[in-house]
């Protein structure tokens, strides 16, 4: 391999390497640049708004009696002073309803509805809203831990009467399980710590996360809170946006989660991701670019642009480059992908790097042995999942079918 890349001059190498140099270099290079002129977050979280502001926690559940305690445990010992805990069980069929009436009969829990009847997380989530009294509405989900000041930390932006949305750091819990738990928990390190950073600094924030996020109860109703369907955070972080709200980050504001251990998990998580992020910017927001569009921002253009060119373009062109090698250059095809996964591996420990040093998160420390693979596994395994997942959605409604949502749902979606 060393012999046959050596012998190429200039123009052979840019001939064979024209992916990385003119798609995923800009790429790499805009968002470690932009890191750069970013501060390193301090040690300790900013002195947050200490005016007793009244913070309610919504957790939807279904089927999910097994993490209710944990999650809740984990809320009641928060440094922030007074929380309300709304509890939505939606349509469970597991111990989800007694576990969390439990809960409330110890007073751990101060709001449990159990409507016996499941209407997905959106449902969940504006049922259980209208219970809440904080003027802050927090979003979690209850496969979630949080370190004791993670409610404090969420809270810090909205000193800030313009943010409409807070998006929490979020890490991965067991990632010492498998080789890929250790990969996402690279991946959640890069994409959240230091992509939303980036995201927030340039307005272009993608996501405030389902799994823990907080809403200023007039931004939340101004947009009709969570539209039904797969994508539900996306979408509503969108609308936001689109509102005029200003959307945040808060990297000292930390939960834990699970993600998958098997390549089987792995598939199914993002093939359902990635397709709902197919069909929130291809389908129902693409309007978003149009000149004659309502509210038309450079921000919402930039976003959309974001997502279309490097979320979803350029694994589509990967893809074409890798089948294009193997076509064109045949069993030399095998050195130039070997050679493109020691640049992916390079590029990934120096992204990495800059992750530690903005951060500055020393439990990142345990992963860096790690992080020579992490390109590779981005390049060659994830990239191909997001195609699948785009052809899925395009050209079969994938999202559409979604066992996260009801079928009732769906098809009431699809009038629509």
């Amino acid at each position: 391999m060393l012999s046959f890349l050596t012998s190429l001059d200039a123009a052979s190498f840019a001939a064979m390497f024209w992916f990385l140099i003119f798609f995923e270099g800009p790429r790499y290079l805009i968002a470690n640049l932009t890191a750069g002129f970013a501060r390193p977050e301090p040690l300790r979280i900013a002195a947050g708004p200490r005016k007793a502001l009244s913070v309610s926690i919504v957790l939807p559940c279904h089927n999910g009696a097994e993490g209710i305690a944990k999650t809740v445990a984990s809320l009641r010992e928060q440094t922030w002073p007074k929380l309300q805990i709304v509890l939505v069980d939606d349509g469970s069929t597991d111990n989800t309803p007694r576990v969390a009436q439990e809960l409330q009969r110890r007073g751990q829990i101060d709001v449990v509805i159990s409507t016996g009847l499941r209407g997905g997380k959106s449902a969940a989530l504006n049922l259980g809203s209208h219970y809440c009294t904080g003027e802050i509405i927090i979003a979690a989900d209850v496969d979630t831990t949080f370190d004791r000041d993670a409610i404090e930390a969420l809270l810090v932006p909205f000193i800030d009467p313009g943010v409409g949305a807070v998006g929490g750091n979020i890490g991965v819990r067991n990632s010492a399980g498998s080789i890929l738990a250790t990969m996402q928990a690279i991946e959640y390190a890069i994409g959240i710590s230091l992509g939303r950073r980036v995201s927030v600094m340039l307005s272009i924030l993608p996501v405030v996360s389902g799994a823990f996020a907080a809403f200023r109860r007039e931004a939340l109703a101004s947009v009709g809170g969570w539209d039904a369907g797969p994508g539900e955070d996306a979408d509503l972080t969108l609308k936001l946006r689109r509102a005029g709200w200003k959307l945040d980050f808060a990297p000292h504001a930390w939960a834990l989660t699970d993600a998958p251990a098997t390549m089987q998990g792995l598939i199914q998580q993002r093939l359902r991701w990635e397709g709902d992020l197919a069909r929130l910017h291809l389908r129902k927001f693409l309007m978003l670019l149009s000149p004659l569009a309502s509210r038309l921002s450079l921000r919402d253009i930039v976003s959309t642009f974001d997502i279309l060119i490097f979320s979803i373009a350029l694994p589509f062109a990967f893809v074409v480059y890798v089948l294009w090698l193997l076509a064109a250059y045949g069993p030399f095809a095998i050195p130039v992908l070997l050679a493109a996964g020691l640049i992916y591996a390079l590029v990934g420990v120096l992204t990495f790097v800059v992750t530690l040093a903005i951060s500055r998160n020393s439990s990142f420390l345990r992963l860096l042995p790690y992080t020579f693979g992490y390109g590779v596994y981005c390049a060659y395994v994830l990239n191909p999942i997001r195609v699948w997942a785009f052809v899925q959605e395009l050209g079969f409604d994938r999202s559409y079918r979604s066992t996260f949502v009801p079928t009732k749902v769906l098809s009431q979606m699809w009038r629509f």
